[in-house]
């Protein structure tokens, strides 16, 4: 990712309030932010727009499993290295486990996302002065 360019996120959720939540938290922040409601619409966003550079994952999809969703975008070489973030209210874990690089219980403030973002942005990404 270059210096200025924006950071690419795809937030896979089925609440439309909470999917409209997110991507103006996230656009304030100069992310560029694609929102799908459920994992087929995810992967068809995958496959037709520039790969994410953050994928942030609502694990109760109505048509796929969060886990089954997390261990597809973790078998598929394009995608197995985009850090993926996990917003649930369930449990604090995924079975069988899969590496996830962050987890926000929901319901979250709107900093707590921030903080994650901004841990896991490219070093590179930090806009340069003007």
């Amino acid at each position: 990712m270059m210096a200025n360019e924006p950071q690419r996120v795809l937030v896979v959720e089925d609440e439309p309030d909470s999917g409209m939540a997110i991507r103006a938290l996230l656009e304030g922040r100069g992310c560029q932010v694609v929102v799908a409601a459920n994992a087929r619409d995810a992967f068809e966003r995958v496959a037709s727009e520039p790969f994410p550079s953050i994928i942030f994952l609502d694990l109760a999809l109505p048509d796929m499993d969060g886990d089954e969703f997390l261990r597809a975008v973790r078998q598929d070489p394009r995608l197995e290295h985009i850090p993926v973030v996990v917003m649930s209210g369930w449990a604090r874990h995924i079975t069988p486990p899969i590496p996830i690089a962050g987890w926000l219980p929901k319901p979250f403030e709107g900093h707590q996302l921030i903080e994650i973002l901004d841990r896991l942005s490219p070093k590179d990404a930090a806009v340069a002065p003007g």
